[in-house]
């Protein structure tokens, strides 16, 4: 998406991210709580609520203290641009601001310019000159020309920042910056981005979350994790494509600040000592690029939420309600009840996407010379004259022809596999989408496995 009139986009000239900082260092900015979360999902604005649902049927042996209520919405955003600045004043006015704070004491100063506050850090990254934060919203921005490779600038959007004031509206913000600074964005592209789900009422000491046998899932990696012997969370899955599911109110002890915000979307009482379970994927874009719909801009993402959330939850990673059978129809195990209520969530988007892995590039004519290096040696080893190539090459084509129809004769099966394998066209993971997307899924999950690990 190229961004070039900022009048189609909402403006937002009193935007107050919500600070993470207890203690803000001397003259450094904390924001402060903007609006309050809207309770009904809209499109562009999924932290809803969703109405009670009761998931567990009579004779289950889950327990739960009430109804349970569903709560959805990013909880981090990371979004790379590549920016056309019309002069590098603005990035000249951060170099000096950063040159000031390197001569000082403090991490940070403040800075505003046109209207917006931010604090600016003495230091970047590596791939980034400036560092602007504020509250859990940071800014990155580099000196490097709009037509590269590499991105001039990344908006990372932290958990708190994600639910209120909200992902869009803080993203709009940052865009309107841009454009009144004398900028224009030529090219954006999403990094990173967690979809999560808060299950109110409901405690994870009550699912089988950590029990193997009771998952199908494409990760390899499975990590239970726990503090004092009591069981926090469990995640599947490493880097690009990750599921995390954990005991959201053990988390938010840590931090009041944060824990009020969330009690307050959920609309529960902390004296309540309700339990919420957070379920949570990981999406990296290396993961996202291989999904057909491409999935650019914040825009894409939006409009395949509800088809990205169903790969994930259907395809990519199920609870079961019972053990399951490895050996024997797999793909006929009945998803856990709390599992169906993940499925169902409501992300408000109505396009279909499909994940597929990519051919893999193999060079012939590196192929060629393995082959030809194998073939002479085969041949010495039969004692060929060194210059008969008549029989350097009958002798390589026999005992080639003669492994193949070996292998082929006496495990046709393992034959034809590594065939398929070594073909490795690409292969769809499934398409989800539209309104039986769940329903749809379960004939699909048959051939599945096919497809492979994450």
């Amino acid at each position: 998406m190229i961004l070039k009139d900022k009048k189609s986009l909402f403006a937002v000239p009193d935007w107050r991210p919500v600070s993470k900082e207890a203690h803000p260092p001397k003259n450094q900015i904390k924001g402060g709580l903007m609006s309050k979360v809207h309770t009904n999902p809209t499109a562009g604005n999924p932290y809803s609520i969703g109405n009670p649902q009761n998931i567990v049927p009579p004779g289950s042996q889950t327990r739960i203290s009430c109804e349970p209520k569903v709560a959805n919405n990013f909880d981090k955003l990371k979004i790379s641009f590549w920016l056309d600045w019309e002069d590098e004043s603005f990035l000249d006015q951060l170099e000096s601001i950063k040159l000031q704070a390197q001569s000082g004491d403090d991490d940070s100063l403040p800075f505003a310019i046109n209207g917006y506050e931010w604090n600016v850090h003495r230091s970047g990254s590596s791939r980034y000159n400036y560092r602007l934060t504020r509250g859990d919203v940071v800014i990155l921005i580099n000196r490097r020309k709009h037509d590269g490779a590499i991105p001039t600038a990344r908006l990372e959007v932290g958990s708190m920042s994600c639910w209120s004031p909200g992902y869009r509206e803080i993203y709009n913000h940052t865009v309107n910056m841009i454009l009144d600074l004398g900028g224009t964005v030529t090219k954006e592209r999403v990094s990173e981005v967690h979809l999560c789900v808060d299950v109110i009422g409901i405690s994870i000491n009550d699912l089988p979350v950590t029990i193997q046998d009771h998952w199908i899932c494409r990760a390899h990696r499975f990590t239970p994790e726990y503090y004092r012997k009591k069981l926090t969370g469990v995640s599947l899955g490493k880097g690009n494509l990750m599921l995390r599911i954990y005991d959201k109110i053990e988390e938010l002890k840590k931090d009041t600040e944060k824990a009020n915000l969330f009690y307050s979307i959920w609309d529960i009482n902390p004296f309540d000592n309700l339990p919420v379970t957070r379920v949570e994927f990981q999406i990296r874009r290396p993961t996202l690029l291989q999904f057909e719909g491409k999935i650019n801009t914040l825009d894409n993402l939006e409009d395949y939420l509800d088809s990205l959330w169903s790969y994930c939850t259907c395809l990519w990673a199920r609870l079961t309600q019972e053990s399951v059978d490895r050996n024997h129809h797999q793909s006929r195990s009945n998803d856990h009840n709390f599992w169906i209520l993940i499925q169902s969530t409501n992300w408000e988007s109505h396009s279909d996407v499909i994940r597929q892995y990519h051919k893999l590039h193999k060079d012939p004519y590196k192929l060629g010379k393995q082959y030809l290096g194998l073939g002479m040696t085969l041949a010495a080893l039969e004692n060929c004259p060194v210059d008969d190539i008549d029989s350097i090459s009958e002798i390589t084509h026999t005992k080639i022809e003669e492994g193949l129809r070996s292998l082929y004769e006496e495990n046709h099966h393992e034959f034809v596999k590594r065939m398929k394998r070594k073909q490795r066209w690409p292969r769809l993971f499934g398409q989800v989408g539209g309104e039986n997307k769940v329903e749809s899924l379960h004939g699909f999950y048959a051939a599945s496995w096919m497809t492979g690990p994450a």
